[in-house]
């Protein structure tokens, strides 16, 4: 015996969308709390995990409403919040409304990075469960190159490159279309990639070299490396050597001058400082040592543990285990993790998809996967040997 829905009364209605509004205040909110914990480096990133899995009861529920969701989201198309915008891009997508994701890109300043970043995270949130109106949006939305390099990146959707491909005018978008081409093994852009390796903007000619590198070309970049002649900072030490010195540093609080009063930002302008010297509001963090004696000694201490030829890290002959732990470290920067998850491709030619500005679930199964794959890889690759895009190298 089937059943007729009862009809919506108009305070039942009312009722609704208010609870509409309160999911999207609450998964608004926990969208802002797991992005500062992704990003401040004095709190372990996994924490970011307990506040996305309760965003996800309030998607969830928001998704169960049907069309009044969409009602109550829409007034906020032109949200200040980045919140908003990433929970209803989110419920957009999944109700197959793309003219509301329109409305948000319409909207966006392009100098406001946290907004646009907020959109791009919830259209590679649902890319997996939705590919091809993640592809229909960006395509609907190519004006925007820059979003459109960085999702279909991030998401992997290798069919979205023309869209982009010919979008290198400016090193913004040039950075992530290379990032693009290295995670979709496209070897069309191979030319593209060597003529970026010279280019002006640090970050082009990074993404430039990983992209190489993952399609298998390493000499191209080994000689484009020995002429940039950088030097060598504390955290690769660190990572070579896992010698654990460590420092104590203040990091000030970031003043916001659009938050202050006119008396405050008077004396910012006068004085330079807010605070008394020792009164900073701000954090003290544990970092790598940046102190050269304090290397020095360690190193005339322990010199003898390490052997010519050998590739090490952590202080032990590197393998997939050794790169795993690095990225699932909660004391590493971010930008040193990812590259550990880079080497993990390079070296051993496994790619499980990963990202350090991705929701913390999402990196935590992408080190389970890799954790599984060693296990089996044991009797492959000798602990300290050199391999590149899975063969020992000579």
């Amino acid at each position: 015996m089937s059943m007729t829905p009862t009809p919506l009364t108009q305070e039942r209605m009312k009722f609704t969308m208010a609870l509409c509004a309160e999911h999207l205040d609450e998964a608004a909110f926990l969208y802002a709390l797991g992005q500062n914990i992704l990003t401040k480096p004095s709190v372990p990133w996994s924490n970011a995990q307990a506040f996305e899995d309760r965003l996800d009861v309030h998607l969830n529920a928001l998704s169960m409403e049907g069309d009044l969701a969409i009602d109550a989201c829409h007034p906020r198309t032109d949200s200040s919040d980045p919140g908003d915008l990433y929970v209803l891009a989110r419920i957009a997508c999944r109700k197959n409304q793309p003219g509301l994701i329109g409305e948000m890109l319409d909207n966006l300043a392009p100098d406001n990075e946290k907004k646009i970043m907020a959109l791009c995270n919830a259209l590679i949130d649902e890319a997996p469960c939705h590919p091809e109106r993640v592809l229909d949006i960006l395509a609907t939305h190519a004006a925007h190159p820059w979003l459109v390099a960085k999702v279909a990146g991030d998401a992997r959707l290798k069919h979205a490159w023309s869209l982009i491909a010919l979008h290198n005018d400016s090193p913004d978008t040039l950075a992530p279309v290379l990032r693009w081409a290295g995670r979709i093994y496209n070897t069309d852009a191979v030319p593209l990639l060597l003529q970026s390796l010279d280019h002006d903007d640090g970050d082009v000619q990074a993404e430039a070299a990983l992209g190489l590198l993952r399609l298998g070309n390493n000499q191209d970049v080994i000689n484009h490396c020995r002429s940039q002649n950088k030097p060598m900072l504390a955290q690769v030490l660190e990572l070579i050597t896992g010698a654990g010195i460590t420092e104590h540093i203040f990091i000030p609080e970031e003043i916001d001058k659009k938050e202050l009063f006119r008396d405050e930002l008077e004396k910012l302008e006068r004085e330079g400082r807010l605070y008394p010297p020792g009164e900073e509001l701000g954090v003290t963090v544990t970092r790598i040592s940046q102190n050269p004696d304090s290397w020095r000694e360690w190193m005339d201490d322990n010199s003898r543990r390490f052997v010519t030829g050998i590739r090490y890290r952590n202080g032990r002959p590197c393998s997939p285990e050794c790169l795993i732990k690095n990225m699932q470290s909660e004391t590493l920067p971010g930008f040193l993790r990812q590259l550990a998850h880079e080497e993990m491709v390079i070296r051993y030619k496994k790619d499980f998809p990963f990202g350090t500005d991705r929701r913390a679930s999402f990196q935590k199964q992408a080190i389970q996967k890799n954790e599984a794959w060693a296990k089996t890889a044991d009797n492959f690759y000798q602990p300290g040997q050199w391999y590149f895009s899975g063969l020992l190298m000579a």
